[in-house]
């Protein structure tokens, strides 16, 4: 369904192309016009062109909880009020 949602532009453009040339018998450029720039949009290569102007490096970063942990702002023994009080403590002294 979200997919779809690109070929909006082009279901609004021939609809409202149709509908006023069945019910009034004229051509509305405005509508042919956006019909030629939605069907544009879908044929060009966006996600290709997105990539090349704003290039981006993919770097697959694995560590494991204890050494990640010190970076995080909270976790689940910091909010809960019963551990709240030795988990910062453990905390603090980790850092």
């Amino acid at each position: 369904m979200i997919e779809f949602l690109e070929l909006i532009i082009i279901f609004h453009a021939f609809g409202d192309f149709f509908f006023k040339y069945q019910l009034f018998q004229y051509v509305d450029k405005s509508s042919i016009i956006v019909l030629f720039f939605g069907v544009l949009y879908n044929l060009l290569p966006l996600q290709k062109f997105n990539e090349w102007l704003f290039p981006m490096k993919s770097e697959d970063e694995e560590t494991d909880y204890n050494t990640a942990k010190l970076d995080f702002d909270t976790d689940y023994d910091r909010e809960n009020p019963v551990t709240k009080h030795s988990a910062l403590k453990e905390w603090l002294s980790l850092k």
